[in-house]
């Protein structure tokens, strides 16, 4: 699939009509999509939208750090009006290391949460995608999607499709104590080494992220000492940039998709 590349781009614009959802639009032989809209505005000026793919188990997209030889998923909301900010909500993807590339992805279908601030009392929403869906071949797609916010009449409908992709998205830890200890970055050996406290940890979901960077790390493999894991660093960062950053773990656990946030050590 990597040596294989088909840089085709296409351009969608979903019809203005206020409806909850738009309608679906082919943009692959295997892949659709559409926006999903709450139409509820919260006491905040807040309202929810989500991104929803559709498509088989043998094609996938990425995730927001794509990996290696990924295609971000990227979001521009720029040109929308009384609209501030536009935050995806991520859920938890998939490691998966495909022709030697380790990639963050989603297979299947997959529900992108959208959390959108309204400023002011005409709002309209302008979104510019990009994304690369993948099969036998990776195909980047362009995706215009624009529609006048109404919150007039909320959709049940669509809220549930939305709730459904709320459950995949990692939350701050919440149950107790903190699993993970110290999160240590070795300089000279180009590793992160983490503590795990809890054991009900799925080490092998674990993904981290240090600040805004895009680098990519190898698959946990333990460590001589007990409870540490080490996780190579493999491309995208430079970790002289690093101290004072925080590094996010995501990982599953039985209570479902979590995220720990905490400051980076160095093993000086």
């Amino acid at each position: 699939m990597r040596l294989l590349l088909i840089f085709l781009s296409l351009l969608i614009f979903a019809p203005s009509a206020i409806a909850s959802k738009t309608p679906w639009q082919e943009v692959t032989a295997d892949a659709t999509l559409r926006m999903l809209f709450s139409d509820v505005l919260s006491d905040d000026s807040r309202t929810m939208a989500a991104l929803e793919i559709a498509m088989p188990q043998s094609s996938n997209t990425y995730w927001r750090v794509p990996g290696e030889a990924g295609i971000p998923l990227l979001i521009d909301g720029s040109a929308s009006r009384d609209i501030g900010r536009i935050v995806p909500l991520w859920p938890i993807p998939r490691r998966e290391i495909l022709y030697g590339y380790v990639d963050y992805i989603y297979r299947g279908n997959l529900i992108l949460p959208m959390e959108i601030e309204i400023t002011g009392p005409d709002p309209r929403l302008d979104l510019q995608m990009m994304m690369g869906i993948c099969s036998d071949v990776c195909v980047p797609v362009r995706v215009g999607i624009s529609r006048e916010l109404d919150f007039s009449e909320p959709d049940e409908s669509s809220r549930a499709l939305i709730d459904r992709g709320l459950l995949n998205i990692p939350v701050p830890w919440d149950m107790g104590e903190n699993p993970i200890g110290s999160v240590t970055f070795d300089e000279t050996a180009d590793k992160l080494f983490v503590q795990i406290r809890d054991p009900a940890i799925d080490v092998s979901s674990m993904i981290i992220t240090i600040g805004n960077e895009m680098t990519v790390f190898a698959p946990p493999q333990k460590s001589l000492i007990e409870g540490v894991y080490v996780f190579e660093k493999l491309g995208g960062g430079r970790s002289e940039h690093w101290r004072g950053q925080e590094v996010s773990v995501i990982f599953m656990s039985p209570g479902g998709p979590y995220e720990i946030s905490q400051l980076l050590e160095f093993s000086d």
